[in-house]
C-alpha cells in the first residue's frame, strides 16, 4: 500500500536543508544508462542540464521535463533530480575523458603519440600513435583502439558526440574488470584522460541484486525519498524494489509503474497489482502508465513544503 508524503516529511530528517526549515523530497530514477559509472549517482538541478548530459531524446530527459515541470503556475518546483545506476547485468570498466576541447587538426598533427594506461591489471604503454590519416574524431578513436587491442585483445576506444569525449573500455565485465586513469604519454592530457583533466572512471561490477544495488546508491547519497525505474522492470524486480522500500520503514516511497493491460482487470491474478497486494507491499504506490507518470508524482512530492 502507498504511504502519505506527510509521513516521510515527518520522520525523514536526512533531507532537511541546512536552514532546518525547508524539507525536500528529492526523486531518484534508477537507470541502466552506460553514461553513469556502475553503482554511482548523478544529480541535476534542471531538465536542460539532464538533456545536455543524456541527450534530449533520452528517457532521462523525458522524465526530468515532467519532474521539474509541476502544475502550471505552481509556486514551487523541485530543486534536484537524481539518477542512480541500476547494475542488473555485469558491467565492464571504462575510462571516459573530459570533454575534448581541441580540434581534429590538432590530433591529425600527432604522428608519434604515446599513452600509458592499465586495463585489467595489464600495463599498456603505447607509442608511435599516428592520427595523420584520421578524417574524424571517431577515426582517431579507431586508431587508438587498434593499438590498445594489440596490447590487450578486444580493449575498445570510442568517441561520443553526446559526451564530446573519448572513452576506453575494458574487454571484460564483472568485478575483475578494472581500469586506471591515463597517467603518462602525450595523448593522456590531450584527450583529457587524466584525473587532473576531470576524466571519469567506472570500475567493473558483477550484476547486483536489488538490496545490494540500493545499498550502493544509498551509500553515495541519502538525499532522496521517492524512487522509480526508467527501464522495463520485471514483476520480480518490482516486487524486490517494493520489499526493499518496505523494509526501510517509512523512509522511502517506491513509485512503481506498468503499461501492462493486465492492470485493467481488477481480478487478474497475473498483474503486478495483484502480486503487490498478495505480498502486502508497503511504502509503494502503483501507476498504470510509463515513467513520466511516476515522475509527475515524484516532482510534486519534491515540491512539498
Amino acid at each position: 500500500m502507498a504511504i502519505p508524503a506527510s509521513q516521510i516529511v515527518k520522520i525523514n530528517p536526512r533531507v532537511i536543508q541546512a536552514s532546518g526549515t525547508d524539507l525536500v523530497l528529492n526523486g531518484m530514477f534508477l537507470t541502466t544508462s552506460s553514461l553513469i559509472p556502475a553503482g554511482s549517482v548523478m544529480s541535476f538541478s534542471t531538465a536542460d542540464d539532464v538533456g545536455k548530459f543524456f541527450g534530449t531524446a533520452s528517457d532521462e530527459y523525458a522524465v526530468a521535463s515532467v519532474y521539474f515541470g509541476g502544475y502550471k503556475n505552481s509556486f514551487k518546483k523541485p530543486r534536484q533530480i537524481f539518477y542512480g545506476s541500476r547494475v542488473n547485468a555485469a558491467a565492464g570498466a571504462w575510462l571516459r575523458g573530459a570533454k575534448y576541447a581541441g580540434t581534429l587538426a590538432q590530433l591529425q598533427a600527432v604522428t608519434a603519440g604515446t599513452l600509458d594506461i592499465t586495463v585489467n591489471g595489464t600495463a599498456i604503454a603505447l607509442t608511435s600513435l599516428n592520427f595523420s590519416s584520421a578524417t574524424s574524431l571517431s577515426g582517431c578513436a579507431s586508431v587508438l583502439q587498434t593499438a590498445l587491442s594489440s596490447a590487450l585483445a578486444s580493449t575498445a576506444c570510442s568517441y561520443s558526440s553526446q559526451t564530446g569525449a573519448f572513452q576506453i573500455s575494458s574487454p571484460t565485465t564483472g568485478d575483475t574488470s578494472t581500469i586506471t586513469y591515463a597517467e603518462d604519454g602525450t595523448l593522456a592530457t590531450l584527450l583529457g584522460l587524466t584525473q587532473a583533466a576531470g576524466a571519469v572512471l567506472s570500475q567493473g561490477s558483477d550484476a547486483l541484486d536489488v538490496p545490494a544495488n540500493m545499498a550502493s546508491l544509498r551509500s553515495v547519497t541519502e538525499n532522496w525519498a521517492t524512487f522509480t525505474y526508467l527501464y522495463s522492470a520485471s514483476d520480480d524486480e518490482i516486487l524486490d524494489l517494493s520489499a526493499w522500500a518496505s523494509a526501510q520503514g517509512v523512509e522511502y516511497l517506491f513509485v512503481a509503474w506498468s503499461t501492462s493491460s493486465t492492470l485493467k482487470n481488477q481480478v487478474d491474478t497475473t498483474s503486478i497489482a495483484y502480486k503487490l497486494g498478495a505480498a502486502n507491499a508497503g511504502a509503494t504506490t502503483l501507476i498504470y502508465g510509463d515513467a513520466r507518470y511516476a515522475a509527475f508524482i515524484m516532482g510534486e512530492a519534491a515540491s512539498i513544503d
